[in-house]
């Protein structure tokens, strides 16, 4: 986990559901990963999706992305 807040942020993960969105975020924070959900409020309120980055995109600092990933990978697979 990294305290710099400077820090760039990178796409960990689309989600086309804002249940699955909110339960991810969950799950990187209660590791100890700081994580944000981008884009959460346009897709949910219009619901429409006009490009394929237009999710709910769960955002992570560059340095968390790996542990991110792994911890995201574990809980698809359970």
């Amino acid at each position: 986990m990294t305290t710099n807040n400077s820090e760039k942020l990178v796409l960990a993960k689309i989600y086309y559901n804002d249940a699955e969105a909110n339960i991810a975020m969950g799950m990187l924070r209660s590791n100890g990963i700081p994580c944000i959900l981008d884009n959460e409020i346009a897709f949910t309120t219009f619901g429409i999706q006009l490009t394929p980055n237009n999710g709910i995109r769960l955002m992570v600092h560059q340095s968390d992305l790996q542990a991110a990933l792994s911890l995201l990978s574990s809980a698809k697979d359970n």
